[in-house]
């Protein structure tokens, strides 16, 4: 996002007051932020429809929507169709990041959520400050992983696989870094820090930023070096 301009959100919760409560939040972080609203799906497509994509998008899972499959997390809890409204929200602006905003703290809906693409798993009982830093962190590019979110039970590729400066962009991956910061960490230009992560991806055979940042959380966690 350019710094100079103000950023657009779209906020889809069905319960209003929440939606005031965190337009009030980006209010008085971001004076000039132009906050859109939904109560549901179909109001945050006809929004993105309708104006300019948002530069953040924060979604409550639990949306009041037609009959959708059942899933069960691994804390036992039942919700319908959670991870098709992920998905629809990103299929319908697939460039627009998604902050996934729930009441939930469940690492294994968390996980899922981020292998279809979110920005995040913010839980509603994060402290304000919490919130913020998170949207700053996925607003510079980035991505937020809460601290419930255990690693993931992988097979790590042997230590030798990777070199010693992809180990040190895989640790700032880890923290949640973007780009332009692990570049100023590691003095190195943003377009090597993008050859490294391609690299990066192709050995831990992962898809995207979210798959590396669990793979290599489990990676860095049984192999410091």
């Amino acid at each position: 996002m350019n710094a100079a301009a103000a950023p657009r959100f779209l906020l889809v919760d069905d319960h209003a007051v929440v939606r005031e409560g965190m337009a009030q939040v980006l209010r008085r972080r971001w004076q000039d932020a132009v906050v859109d609203e939904a109560a549901s799906l179909d109001e945050a497509e006809a929004r993105i429809a309708a104006d300019a994509p948002p530069d953040l998008a924060l979604l409550d899972l639990h949306l009041p929507e037609p009959e959708r499959p059942t899933i069960v997390t691994s804390g036992g809890v039942s919700a319908a169709g959670l991870l098709d409204n992920l998905r629809r929200l990103r299929s319908a602006q697939p460039l627009v990041p998604v902050l996934v905003v729930s009441g939930l703290v469940d690492a294994e809906l968390a996980r899922a959520c981020l292998q279809l693409g979110a920005s995040g798993y913010l839980p509603k009982s994060a402290a304000t400050m919490v919130m913020l830093r998170a949207i700053e962190l996925v607003l510079d590019g980035g991505l937020y992983l809460p601290p419930f979110l255990a690693s993931v039970a992988t097979a790590p590729p042997p230590r030798s696989v990777l070199t010693p400066r992809q180990r040190d962009v895989l640790r700032c991956l880890v923290q949640g870094m973007a780009n332009k910061e692990i570049a100023r960490a590691l003095t190195l230009a943003e377009p090597t820090v993008k050859a490294h992560l391609v690299s990066i991806f192709r050995i831990l055979d992962v898809r995207n930023r979210a798959q590396a940042v669990l793979a290599g959380r489990d990676l860095l966690a049984r192999d410091p070096g």
